[in-house]
């Protein structure tokens, strides 16, 4: 993305998305807990919310302004991790542009953690295809701070793969 340009993929996955689960962590669960069709109009309700803020408080071009999303964009599944954790995925609207994230993943704990599966260019002349990177954000309350942690690439990826790489890390 152009230092002027961004997209609301990008700011929901790695600015709302976050500040929402881990700093107001028990009010997403209450809307997470009503069911598959609420979740997903509340995650339409966000996107939206970010695509008007875009258009009124910035100058920013928004790469995927034209991408038409709904509820039915969202895709949510829950997935039970060989250690026993319980794991809420959010399959995102189709990527526009590298760095968007693929799925969103949370971890279901008493505190959450937070993922996402970030598409990436390479630069290597050799190896020039594009690839996922486990990104994760986390949340330092004492200094009202978020921190992003770059896990690396995803080799040979699949969405088994991704969730592999996620259980090492929990």
């Amino acid at each position: 993305m152009a230092n002027k340009s961004t997209t609301i993929n990008y700011l929901m996955s790695h600015s709302k998305m976050p500040e929402i689960i881990l700093k107001n962590y028990k009010e997403f669960l209450k809307i997470a807990t009503k069911g598959q069709a609420v979740l997903c109009s509340y995650l339409e309700t966000v996107w939206n919310q970010i695509k008007k803020d875009l258009k009124e408080q910035t100058t920013l071009e928004v790469l995927d302004n034209d991408l038409r999303v709904d509820l039915y964009s969202f895709q949510i599944s829950i997935v039970n991790t060989k250690k026993k954790k319980n794991i809420l995925n959010i399959t995102m609207p189709p990527l526009t542009q590298y760095t968007e994230s693929r799925f969103i993943t949370i971890i279901l704990n008493t505190k959450p953690q937070y993922y996402t599966c970030e598409l990436s260019k390479s630069f290597n002349k050799e190896k020039e295809e594009d690839y996922y990177i486990l990104g994760e954000w986390k949340y330092d309350s004492k200094k009202d701070k978020f921190n992003h942690i770059d896990h690396g690439r995803i080799e040979k990826f699949t969405l088994g793969r991704y969730f592999e790489e996620i259980e090492k890390k929990i």
